[in-house]
């Protein structure tokens, strides 16, 4: 004898294949968080933007484009009516917020001119904080303050220099990978597999938006789609009137090009925060692909 369906239970089946479609997914999602160091994790340009949410956090990574971003966030503010609020490791605020989940974004940029920007940055800063610098590392020996202040990158690179001495075993601050691996001391161990794997789960399946500095066109649009909640007309006050260059790091000169031999080196000593990088290029690109296939 066949069964007939009524209008009510298709759509119960339907719920039911919804359900089970969703219990897939989730029950993935923890086993491969289970077994980072082997899983194969990809970028996709899935939108993973939680659309009711009203809270937007970017726990900003040090030299890419913060302070820029910051002053964009601040003009969007006053369009798109929200408050900006201010370094931070990603905090699982979903704990905390359970139906409010945050919004998560942030911007990365090449390991090797974030690493310059960085050395530059130190000896860049407020004149009176530079002369300040320079008088306590004179304390310790004379004339030390000075050869610090002169030094350059290069010869910092190549001479290994302990100020680069990227490919130290001892925990760091200064990368990109904590700042998406979170809070468990593992993620401060330089080189550490299951930091890297856990650092591109956590961008995949948590982060709305990573941007790219050196692509801000392509990151802007992606941000626009994603997140227009926070982001609507973004490009537009980003590309008006040069917004971008007038709130760059004044301190900041500009930047020789770096030798292919420091690269080399740099490229060798900061081989997962490269991998990280390329992995957010591959991951803007696919999300950027579906704002040109949907527009």
């Amino acid at each position: 004898m066949g069964t007939a369906l009524s209008a009510d239970s298709s759509l119960a089946v339907t719920a039911v294949d919804a359900v089970g479609e969703e219990e897939m997914k989730n029950r993935r999602y923890w086993q491969m968080l289970e077994n980072l160091e082997e899983a194969d994790i990809e970028g996709t340009g899935i939108n993973r933007t939680h659309h009711s949410s009203i809270w937007l956090i970017y726990n900003r990574v040090p030299r890419c484009g913060g302070l820029t971003m910051v002053f964009l966030m601040k003009e969007l503010a006053k369009v798109n009516r929200f408050a900006h609020q201010r370094h931070q490791y990603r905090t699982p605020w979903n704990r905390y917020t359970k139906n409010l989940r945050p919004t998560y974004i942030n911007i990365v940029r090449d390991p090797a001119e974030r690493e310059y920007s960085a050395f530059r940055g130190r000896r860049s800063q407020d004149p009176l904080q530079i002369t300040q610098e320079i008088k306590r590392r004179d304390a310790a020996g004379a004339g030390t303050g000075m050869e610090w202040y002169t030094k350059s990158f290069d010869d910092c690179i190549l001479d290994e220099d302990p100020e680069c001495a990227f490919n130290s075993s001892e925990y760091t601050f200064s990368r990109a990978i904590p700042y998406f691996c979170g809070q468990d001391p593992r993620c401060l161990v330089p080189r550490s597999r299951w930091a890297l794997q856990r650092a591109k789960f956590i961008i995949e399946h948590e982060y709305s938006v990573v941007g790219i500095l050196d692509k801000m066109n392509e990151t802007l649009q992606v941000l626009e789609r994603y997140i227009p909640r926070f982001f609507a007309g973004s490009s537009k006050i980003y590309y008006s009137r040069g917004y971008g260059r007038r709130h760059e790091n004044r301190y900041i000169k500009s930047k020789p090009s770096l030798s292919e031999k420091v690269l080399a080196k740099l490229r060798d000593s900061l081989s997962d925060e490269y991998e990280l990088y390329d992995f957010c290029q591959q991951r803007l690109y696919h999300q950027y692909q579906e704002t040109i296939n949907t527009h």
